[in-house]
């Protein structure tokens, strides 16, 4: 989602919470627009690197692109946000779109996780709406959907005031947890319909996600049922 919004043109602002560092998240940006797999890029030295981010960067796409990483429970949604605006300000540019990966990583304002959630997403909303940002904000499910590839909306983690303050609720769930494939889940759609779902392809290595017809989902979830099978048996 970060990299398609910079390909469109806007400023794409990817905030890793937790174990993730901003090396990281960049390589996996690149990564993502070369199709080389990550651990390949890991490897190469600050020369061969650097060619490669020359070969694909011809567009200035990765110019659209900037990440920062915190420690889990280092920041604040508040503290967050004033470094979001700092950042806008020292660079002179406006984020268009944010994606904050992820929420339970906040450190909280309170010791309810029922006022947390909301609290959370309270602020971050009011910030979308002020900073004129479309804002992602990642997030686990509820232990008990875990196994659930189509996952609704009552499935939030933490908090139920989740499903009332976002625009948009997009849910992510494979048949089994190896799989190659899984489901999009319209949970939530203020603006539109919901209830709809898109099957989807995941290509790991080079962080890729892709939309597929139900008959390559239906072909691909076979041949992992066959690959899991064959494990078992040995």
């Amino acid at each position: 989602q970060g990299l398609y919004g910079a390909q469109q043109g806007f400023n794409s602002l990817h905030i890793f919470l937790g174990d993730m560092k901003r090396f990281d998240g960049l390589l996996r940006y690149l990564s993502c627009l070369s199709g080389i797999p990550t651990s390949k890029l890991v490897d190469l030295d600050e020369d061969k690197l650097t060619a490669v981010i020359k070969k694909f960067n011809m567009s200035g796409v990765l110019g659209n692109i900037y990440v920062l990483s915190h420690a889990a429970d280092e920041v604040s949604p508040s503290q967050l946000i004033e470094e979001v605006i700092q950042l806008q300000r020292d660079n002179k540019i406006h984020f268009h779109q944010i994606i904050i990966d992820y929420d339970e990583n906040f450190a909280s304002d309170t010791d309810s996780m029922y006022e947390s959630g909301g609290n959370v997403y309270n602020k971050i909303a009011l910030f979308a709406v002020l900073n004129k940002s479309v804002i992602f904000i990642l997030c686990q499910p509820k232990p008990a959907y875990w196994n659930h590839e189509i996952i609704p909306l009552e499935a939030s983690a933490e908090s139920s005031k989740k499903q009332k303050i976002v625009d948009l609720m997009l849910t992510v769930g494979r048949p089994s947890k190896d799989s190659s494939v899984g489901t999009l889940n319209i949970a939530k759609n203020r603006r539109g319909s919901d209830s709809k779902y898109v099957r989807l392809k995941f290509i790991g290595e080079n962080a890729r996600v892709e939309a597929i017809t139900e008959e390559q989902y239906n072909i691909e979830k076979s041949r992992n049922n066959s690959d899991s099978k064959r494990i078992d048996d040995k």
